[in-house]
C-alpha cells in the first residue's frame, strides 16, 4: 500500500477551501414559538412543560434545549469567558448561540450533579447529523468501495463517526474514520464532517485524506435525515492507480431501521457509471 500522507497540512488546506463560516454573532437559529395545538401533543421530554407562546419547553433540573432533550451543560470551552464579557445578554436580539451552547455559563439551566456527562458533547449545530453517529460494520460481497475499489472480490469495513472536541472558537465538527481491509490490503480514510450555519436544509461537507494518497472535499445537504454528497474536489497522488480512480462520485447516507445505508454512484472515463449500496450495522454507540 502507498505510505500514509501527512494528514494535518492537507486537512488544514481543505478547511480553508470548503466553507467561509459566518461570525460567531451571526450563527443563530430560527426560533419558532409553541402553539396551543403543539403543546397538546406534549412535545417536551424528560419532564419538561410546554407553554404556548414560549420558544422552548420549561425543563426540569439537569435538562435544556427546545424539547428538554439535552443534558444541561456548556458546549464551548470559551463559555465562561463569553459570560464575563457580557455576551449572554448583549446579543440576545441577534442570536441564540449562547442560549444553546453556553446554558450553564449564562445561567439558563441548572445542572444535575448526579448525571454522568461524557467528556465531549454533541454541539446543537450538529444535531442534524446525529443519525450517523456510531461505530458501524459492513462486510461487502464485492470489491466495490468508495472512493476506490478493491482488487479482491470482498472486503470488510469499519466506519466510525463521533463528536470531536469542540474548539474554543469556530464551527464544531464530527470525526470520521473508515477502515477497509482484505488480507494485507488496508485502506484508511480520516476526515471531518461539518455543517454550514444558517442553511436550510443544512449544507454539509466531508473533508478527508487517505493512505492511498487521495484528499477530497464532498459537499451536500441533509434533508429528512438523509445526507447526500457530491465530490467537488480531489487531490490525487501521482502513484495512485488511475484504473480504480473515479472522475467524480456521489454518495448518500440514510438510516434504515437500525442500519445505516450508504448508496454510491461513481463516474469513470467514457461516461461509465458504477453504482452500489452498502448496509452498515451499528456495533458501538458513542455517548455525547
Amino acid at each position: 500500500m502507498p505510505s500514509t500522507p501527512q494528514q494535518l497540512p492537507y486537512l488544514i488546506a481543505l478547511l480553508t477551501i470548503v466553507f467561509v463560516f459566518v461570525r460567531l454573532g451571526d450563527a443563530q437559529f430560527f426560533v419558532k414559538k409553541f402553539t396551543e395545538e403543539q403543546c397538546k401533543a406534549t412535545p417536551c421530554l424528560n419532564g419538561g412543560r410546554c407553554v404556548p407562546g414560549k420558544a422552548n419547553c420549561q425543563c426540569e433540573r439537569g435538562w435544556m434545549g427546545k424539547w428538554c432533550h439535552r443534558k444541561c451543560r456548556d458546549v464551548y470551552k470559551s463559555c465562561d469567558r463569553w459570560a464575563v464579557e457580557g455576551k449572554c445578554n448583549t446579543v440576545l436580539a441577534q442570536t441564540n448561540f449562547f442560549e444553546v451552547n453556553c446554558a450553564i455559563a449564562c445561567k439558563l439551566c441548572t445542572p444535575d450533579v448526579s448525571q454522568s456527562l461524557p467528556a465531549v458533547p454533541l454541539p446543537p449545530a450538529l444535531e442534524p447529523l446525529q443519525f450517523m453517529i456510531g461505530k458501524w460494520y459492513s462486510q461487502a460481497a464485492k470489491g466495490l468501495r468508495f472512493p476506490t475499489d478493491f482488487y479482491a472480490n470482498e472486503y470488510e469495513e469499519i466506519l466510525e463517526i463521533w463528536p470531536s472536541e469542540t474548539p474554543m472558537f469556530g464551527p464544531p465538527s464530527l470525526n470520521l474514520t473508515s477502515r477497509c481491509w482484505v488480507g494485507n490490503d488496508t485502506r484508511l480514510m480520516h476526515g471531518f464532517i461539518t455543517l454550514k450555519p444558517n442553511t436550510f436544509p443544512p449544507e454539509a461537507a466531508i473533508l478527508s485524506t487517505s493512505n492511498e494518497g487521495l484528499n477530497m472535499i464532498e459537499l451536500g445537504k441533509i434533508k429528512n435525515q438523509v445526507l447526500t454528497l457530491n465530490v467537488s474536489y480531489m487531490q490525487v497522488h501521482p502513484t495512485m492507480d488511475s484504473n480504480v480512480l473515479p472522475l467524480g462520485a456521489t454518495r448518500r447516507f440514510r438510516k434504515v431501521g437500525s442500519l445505516l445505508e450508504m448508496t454510491v454512484a461513481k463516474l469513470f472515463a467514457s461516461n461509465r457509471i458504477s453504482q452500489f449500496k452498502k448496509m452498515f450495522k451499528k456495533v458501538m454507540d458513542f455517548k455525547f
